[in-house]
Order: C-alpha cells, then sequence, then structure tokens
C-alpha cells in the first residue's frame, strides 16, 4: 500500500468512526480514552523511558493497550487515538502514514478544526496564539496541530511547522500567564486485569512462563522479573 492511498484510507476510516461516535459537535480529546476503553482493557503505568509511549497487548483473543503516564496529557491522548487506529484497522497497523493520518482527522475533523481555526485566528494577536488554543481545545501536541493545519492548508505561517514541543512550551511561558494541565503528565498506575489474566492463563498452562513474562515487561515489571527468575 503506497503512502497516498493508505492516507485515503485512513481518511475515510475517521470519517466512518467519526459518524458512528458522539461527540456533542466538539473535538474528542481527552475522551479518546474512554473511546479506546470500549474497545480495550486500558492500562495506566508510569515507564521512566521517555522513548516508550505504550503499547497494543492481544492476548486470547482480549485487547489491552498500555499508556505512558509518563509523558505529557497531550502526548498521552495522541497514542491513544494512534492505537484506536491499531484496533480499528488492524490489517493495516504496520502503516505508519495511515496511523497517523487517521489520529489527525478524529482528533482534528476538518470541518470543525477549519471553522474553529478561523475564529480563533479572528480573536486571536498572533497565528501562534491561535494555534495554541486550538491545541489547547483539541488536547492535541502542538506540533501536531501545526502540521494538521498545514496539511487542510490553513497555515499561513509555515516557520510554525518547524518549532518542537520544547519550543512551543518555551514560546508559551514568554507570552502567556497561564500554563496548562494538559503539557503535565498525570502519573496513574493500573494494571490489575492484565496481571489477573496473565496469572490465571499461567494456572490453566495456557501460557509459558517466558511469555508472561514479555506481556507484563512494562505493565507489571516486578512481577515480570519474578518470571525471569
Amino acid at each position: 500500500m503506497t503512502e497516498d492511498i493508505a492516507t485515503l484510507f485512513a481518511e475515510q476510516a475517521a470519517a466512518k468512526f467519526l459518524s458512528e461516535t458522539p461527540t456533542n459537535g466538539g473535538f474528542i480529546g481527552a475522551d479518546i480514552e474512554r473511546l479506546l476503553a470500549e474497545r480495550a482493557t486500558v492500562i495506566y503505568r508510569d515507564v521512566a523511558d521517555t522513548t516508550y509511549y505504550g503499547a497494543l497487548i492481544q492476548l486470547k483473543q482480549q485487547n489491552f493497550v498500555i499508556l505512558n503516564t509518563t509523558h505529557s496529557l497531550r502526548q498521552r491522548y495522541y497514542h491513544a487515538a494512534h492505537t484506536l487506529w491499531d484496533l480499528i484497522a488492524t490489517n493495516y497497523q504496520t502503516n505508519s502514514a495511515a496511523s497517523t493520518a487517521f489520529t489527525a482527522a478524529i482528533m482534528l475533523p476538518s470541518r470543525h478544526t477549519i471553522a474553529t481555526w478561523r475564529r480563533l485566528r479572528r480573536n486571536s494577536d498572533s497565528t501562534a496564539t491561535a494555534l495554541l488554543r486550538l491545541a489547547d481545545q483539541t488536547a492535541m501536541p502542538y506540533q501536531v496541530v501545526a502540521q494538521r493545519l498545514a496539511t487542510l492548508q490553513a497555515l499561513p505561517n509555515d516557520d510554525l511547522l518547524y518549532l518542537s514541543e520544547a519550543d512551543w512550551l518555551a514560546w508559551r511561558t514568554t507570552h502567556h500567564s497561564f500554563p496548562s494541565a494538559l503539557d503535565r503528565p498525570l502519573h496513574m498506575v493500573h494494571f490489575d486485569r492484565l496481571t489477573t489474566d496473565v496469572m490465571r492463563y499461567l494456572d490453566h498452562d495456557q501460557l509459558t512462563i517466558s511469555d508472561a513474562a514479555q506481556l507484563l515487561h512494562n505493565a507489571n515489571p516486578d512481577l515480570a522479573h519474578h518470571y525471569n527468575a
């Protein structure tokens, strides 16, 4: 599948998903984790490795999603939306272009994004301020919002595309007195369901100890270490 076809497929899948998902006329935002929890058991784990965002684990026809709560809420919600794609379109889950396109399309749907962006532009003293406000309304990373606006041909200042999340945070600190809770992590640990199921499958000889340790590597590292001992 070429990148263009994958992106088109993802946009169509996103449109279908949104048509079946009540959003009260707004953006999904933080509600993405509830939508994810309707399709999988969500496990919250504080993993110090900042390159690790989470994982999808499929065990005995059950889906478990690990979300790393060491990241900011923006990043966590973005990864949750990515993982939702993995559950909806499993045949294409290895295609990063499709995953990225789907995530942008459900979290920043084109029509609502453009309408909101135009309103924010009118009421903001700069394009950067408008983008910051849109990022807060959508609960998405600043870079993701900038890229989505560029894709929709709505970003007049291409320089904003090259700002990192750290750049945006610095800009926000300099120009705005109000920080956002979305830029901070919400540390949580919740993994009981996966641990319980793994132990049950072990008791019934439906899993090997090495498989159990691998499944629990990030969800419950202490128990995984015990199994590996």
